[in-house]
């Protein structure tokens, strides 16, 4: 995270906070909105995917066993 950022665990307990109270869901809903009604964004053809993400503690070790197995 950026410097400027607070401390990663204030910005943990936010982001938790904000899908606690649905606040995240209302922003995430009105983004797709505003990019649907501008035409720079389709429902039908999106995704949310989390695979892009690295994991902590043994995500290469799945990988390379999803690898093995295939």
């Amino acid at each position: 995270m950026p410097k400027y950022y607070p401390p990663y665990q204030t910005c943990h307990r936010r982001f938790q906070e904000w899908i606690k109270e649905g606040i995240l869901l209302k922003i995430l809903k009105e983004t797709a909105k505003e990019l649907g009604d501008e035409h720079f964004l389709s429902l039908a053809e999106s995704f949310m995917d989390a695979t892009f993400s690295p994991a902590k503690k043994g995500g290469k070790k799945l990988v390379k066993l999803r690898e093995e197995k295939a």
